[in-house]
């Protein structure tokens, strides 16, 4: 199962279901705009070529000549054909157009096989984009909703999860509603479906429309919820091998961090024993207390050297952990702890001392 090549295919499916195929948005423009210059060609052909004014005596009047009846409606006629006119040149130029973007150097016509099978797209192109709307939304809850119930997910990222959700179910209700009304015009009927109906799916076999769509979702391996499970999992040792590798980094340069900082405050401390006692006396007392929480760090950190499968470097003057070292952890931590807690009462009582003076 090639797990990486079934990720990149499912991304692929997500982005082709954003938006409809320029290329197929093209054909149907340009099938459509022949149907329309069609409809504009006969209407033309119906004025034919200039005819003659036929009036009968009743047309006249004693006084003005032609009646006001008989005059608009001869100019009635001639601004029809005119506008009728416009309107076939300007299909003529969006057709031409389309050709030009299409790259088509013969227009179809209804005796091509491209023209008949892009009229039938074009004709449910409509339900087509509404099913791809309605499934795209419906695979991206049930991917959150997959996503919201592991384990590994932070308190704030369900956060977002779930607002995620709430706010596509608004957007499924709308795409349901437009899928529905275009149901009952699909030669065969399509099922038409219920809003309770999408939110209890849990899986992608449960949606039965993607059948009536263009992608054939449910042919991909990568939809089946025990590989999408694999997948998970497989994923998850992948990162957890790369994690180790840092881990390891991690490890030694927080070991070099704090056998560095005990060694620059002792340092600090001996260079000023002879010029600054009472200074030395205060870092002499950091030192120690930083040491006893290094310490703590150094037990933890010999106890990963040790642990079994380890594949970092271990340093040469690491000694061999024991058990017994759960037990000194736990008292070095209540140690520190109790001296954290005497240090801020010295402060506070300091404080109130400096207060009532």
């Amino acid at each position: 199962m090639d797990f990486e090549t079934w990720v990149t295919e499912e991304l692929a499916y997500l982005e082709s279901i954003a938006s409809e195929p320029a290329h197929d948005a093209l054909v149907v423009d340009y099938v459509e705009a022949l149907e329309k210059l069609n409809t504009y060609q006969q209407q033309f052909d119906l004025f034919g070529t200039d005819k003659f004014l036929m009036y009968l005596p009743s047309s006249f009047t004693p006084d003005s000549g032609l009646s006001v009846a008989a005059s608009q409606s001869t100019k009635q006629a001639q601004v029809a054909r005119h506008a009728v006119e416009c309107c076939l040149q300007i299909q003529i130029n969006i057709v031409e157009d389309l050709e030009t973007r299409l790259d088509i150097a013969e227009r179809w016509t209804p005796g091509n096989s491209d023209y008949w099978e892009t009229l039938e797209y074009s004709r449910r192109w409509k339900f087509i984009r509404a099913v791809e709307d309605l499934e795209g939304l419906v695979v991206q809850r049930l991917f959150e909703l997959s996503k919201a119930n592991l384990s590994s997910t932070g308190y704030k990222l369900r956060r977002q999860i779930s607002r995620a959700i709430i706010k596509r179910s608004g957007a499924i209700r709308t795409a349901l509603d437009k899928y529905n009304k275009l149901t009952v015009m699909q030669n065969p009927r399509r099922p038409t479906l219920q809003y309770s109906e999408i939110l209890s799916y849990a899986a992608l076999g449960e949606f039965d429309i993607l059948k009536h769509s263009r992608h054939d979702i449910l042919t991909k391996p990568w939809s089946n919820t025990m590989h999408r499970q694999m997948g998970v999992k497989y994923f998850k040792i992948s990162r957890a091998r790369e994690e180790i590798t840092r881990l390891n980094v991690e490890t030694r340069r927080l070991h070099a961090w704090i056998d560095a900082e005990d060694s620059d405050i002792k340092h600090v401390a001996t260079e000023l024993e002879l010029t600054n006692p009472p200074l030395v006396s205060e870092i002499w007392r950091l030192y120690h207390r930083q040491w006893r929480v290094n310490d703590v760090h150094r037990i933890r950190i010999n106890r990963i050297y040790s642990l079994e499968g380890f594949t970092g470097c271990v340093p040469s003057d690491v000694t061999a952990t024991d058990d017994s070292l759960d037990s000194v952890d736990e008292v070095s931590v209540e140690m520190i702890e109790d001296e954290l807690e005497g240090d801020e009462a010295a402060r506070f009582d300091l404080c109130i001392q400096q207060m009532s003076l």
